[in-house]
């Protein structure tokens, strides 16, 4: 089986290539991930195009590609496809991610200050305008016999799409299912409750303001706070090298390993929470920053 990510020519019976360590998927049968769809083009690209000469058109693109597909690269994202003057980025896919949809807002607030600062770069104003949503997708090759594409489709690439189309010059719109997941990190307001063409039921549109200089609560519900369950030994490690601390007097460094949802973050504020008296410093350090 090839690899899609490097071209290595793998045993059919290979899971992960053996030359890049990707996940090899089975592109002829799909797959179906939960991810976040980010389409972004220039604003009035007819209009602009008709400012310019070929070479000129041609230099604009390719810089503004540059800027989106740096920022995807810090961020995570996966340029499934340019097309004319627009990026469909996918996050969370193929490569999995738990906060995919922080990655794609920042990845697009990113694209819009870089572009924004760029004035007199290009003869003409420039500005992208850009539309993201989270939900299910199909992913995998789409063609005829010796012409196929590795892509994405489903409702949630066209509703993407749609955003892009709603959002005026140099704004972000995105969906109610991104907007509840990001509302402890990102600053919006809510534009219009609208029909989308495709899309059977009517859909509440919201505008990215920014980032929120305080993040809130990203997991669970506010104010509600179930018991920690299957932790009793690991709290009790814990406890006993806090309170070893002032007899060795020498630091100690602990490590929090565990897949991702796996109750690391709760640990360690319920540790917190129980270590009364004790001055705590804390930082947090995104995988993206």
């Amino acid at each position: 089986m090839k690899c899609r990510y490097c071209g290595f020519e793998n045993p059919e019976a290979m899971r992960y290539c053996g030359n890049c360590g990707m996940k090899l998927v089975d592109e002829k049968g799909g797959e179906i991930k939960n991810v976040t769809v980010l389409f972004a083009d220039i604003s009035g690209f007819t209009t602009i195009a008709k400012k310019l000469d070929a070479e000129e058109t041609r230099e604009m693109l390719n810089t503004v590609f540059e800027v989106v597909s740096r920022a995807c690269e810090k961020y995570g994202g996966t340029i499934d496809k340019f097309i004319g003057d627009e990026a469909l980025v996918l996050f969370g896919a193929p490569i999995s991610t738990e906060n995919h949809i922080e990655r794609a807002i920042r990845t697009a607030i990113e694209i819009n200050q870089v572009i924004s600062e760029m004035k007199g770069v290009f003869p003409v104003n420039v500005r992208m305008h850009m539309g993201i949503h989270s939900g299910k997708v199909v992913i995998g090759e789409v063609g005829g016999e010796g012409v196929r594409d590795y892509t994405v489709i489903g409702d949630t690439v066209n509703l993407a799409s749609r955003l892009r189309d709603l959002a005026p010059p140099g704004q972000i719109f995105i969906s109610e299912e991104t907007a509840k997941r990001a509302e402890a990190f990102v600053e919006m307001e809510f534009i219009k409750r609208t029909t989308i063409k495709g899309i059977q039921e009517k859909v509440n549109v919201f505008r990215v303001l920014g980032l929120k200089r305080k993040r809130g609560k990203v997991r669970g519900i506010e104010q509600l706070q179930a018991p920690m369950i299957g932790r009793k030994e690991e709290m009790k490690r814990l406890t006993y090298i806090l309170r070893t601390v002032p007899d060795e007097k020498k630091m100690r460094v602990v490590f929090i390993e565990g897949d991702a949802g796996i109750g690391k973050s709760r640990l360690y504020n319920e540790f917190i929470s129980a270590a009364g008296g004790v001055k705590v410093f804390q930082s947090r350090f995104l995988p993206f920053a």
